[in-house]
């Protein structure tokens, strides 16, 4: 029987840990797998006593690390015990000590098999009670059991250990499309997953290149690829519980394909770095009666911005005409320049994390949109036009003269203008 190197941590998939709770079963042999580098264990089988064996295919076969360790088969034991060696193992593993056997082959209910002199096995000793199942580990030699760590490893989708914390439930009948998925969108994209939205569409025309690389959630192994077509696989296969839809497409050239979009989103992200696709944006979002967040970065990385605009407010529009009739600059003819491509009059200039940091907070925006609708009035914003300091230069004219990294302005829309060729009725 093959040993196992002291204190490994042993992961045991939570329908392995099922099956042994509807067997009344009192012992069997374990199958694992056995990383000498991580020292971690994952259970691959086990048997009934000496009888049947019982594989196990699933997470730890798919895209974990450990899929092509070899199975050392009937490498342990595991034993139904008396519950209270489980107290005994929280206590010797919090002082590090080991206890003598004798300890486990007394709680065991029968079949104990000792190690031999010159071996150490993995031993898992397992109680079912009307409640749960409780589970601990040991390395177990002739003479002494010493306790080590483990986790049960469920399948599916791991926010589910948000639930009581996050309305995750209430997300699941969300649609969120995100316009551009460069720097900003595909960090906007993940984080989105990550709160449980339930469908993401991803509008972009755009390939990876290797000057996104510095700036941009995917890596080297997408360069050529659509962004919107690697994102999302890279989304689905961490996120299987959201629906991810790739549309290789140009807000502004393929509006009519974004008008039903726009129409059945909750709320819309625009995370594009040109005028045009904004604009178009803006424009469908207001036509369509749908919130829409703008997120980009102003001035050289200098400043992050961040628009939302609903129904009670001008638009991204009004917001630019109104600045420059106050005698304020407006920042958005910059962002349709070649940023981030090293050309000498468009360096780049924002710091990747900078632009992380709006692709966050524009997702805050976006769940806070959401979420006060549905009567959750904690996740409420200050305003809908918040400005944030990146690599501020105090010298800029209000409202964009902040003086210190990290300092946000929070403040209102101006309201609809008689002469908006997107706010005027149509």
């Amino acid at each position: 029987m093959a040993g196992v190197s002291a204190d490994p941590f042993v992961l045991l998939p939570e329908r392995m840990a099922v099956e042994f709770h509807a067997r009344a079963s009192s012992w069997g042999w374990l199958d694992f797998k056995h990383d000498l580098r991580e020292n971690l264990v994952t259970i691959a089988g086990f048997s009934d006593k000496e009888a049947r064996r019982f594989p196990y295919t699933g997470l730890f076969d798919r895209g974990h690390f450990m899929r092509y360790h070899p199975t050392n088969k009937f490498a342990g034991v595991w034993y139904r015990v008396d519950p209270t060696i489980h107290e005994l193992h929280r206590v010797a593993l919090l002082r590090g000590l080991p206890i003598g056997v004798d300890h486990l082959k007394d709680a065991a209910v029968q079949g104990w098999r000792q190690p031999p002199s010159d071996a150490a096995w993995l031993t898992l000793t397992f109680s079912s009670t009307d409640e749960d199942s409780l589970w601990s580990a040991w390395w177990v030699t002739h003479d002494a059991a010493m306790p080590t760590r483990s986790a049960i490893v469920r399948e599916g989708d791991p926010l589910i250990y948000l639930r009581d914390s996050w309305p995750i439930d209430e997300l699941q009948d969300v649609t969120i499309p995100i316009i551009g998925v460069g720097s900003i969108g595909s960090t906007a994209a993940e984080a989105l997953a990550s709160a449980g939205v339930g469908q993401i569409i991803l509008v972009d025309p755009d390939r990876l290149l290797q000057h996104n690389l510095p700036r941009h959630r995917l890596t080297e192994r997408d360069v050529g690829r659509y962004k919107v077509s690697a994102m999302a696989g890279a989304l689905t296969e961490r996120h299987p519980n959201t629906a991810v839809e790739a549309l290789v497409a140009d807000v502004a050239h393929d509006a009519d394909l974004m008008r039903p979009l726009f129409a059945h989103a909750t709320v819309v992200l625009c995370a594009t770095d040109g005028v045009q696709s904004r604009r178009v944006a803006n424009h469908l979002a207001r036509r369509a009666d749908t919130p829409i967040v703008f997120a980009a970065v102003l001035e050289d990385g200098a400043l992050g911005e961040l628009v939302r605009v609903r129904s009670r407010s001008g638009c991204l529009l009004c917001l630019r005409r109104s600045l420059i009739d106050d005698g304020t600059l407006d920042p958005e003819p910059g962002l349709d320049q070649d940023y981030g491509t090293g050309t000498p009059h468009r360096p780049m200039t924002a710091a990747p994390t900078d632009l992380r940091l709006i692709g966050e907070f524009a997702t805050k925006a976006a769940l806070a949109t959401v979420l006060e609708r549905k009567g959750r009035w904690s996740h409420r914003l200050p305003g809908d036009w918040a400005i944030v300091g990146l690599q501020p230069m105090p010298e800029m004219p209000p409202p964009f003269d902040l003086e210190e990294a990290g300092a946000i302005r929070w403040l209102d829309l101006p309201p609809r203008r008689d002469d908006c060729p997107t706010c005027a009725a149509p």
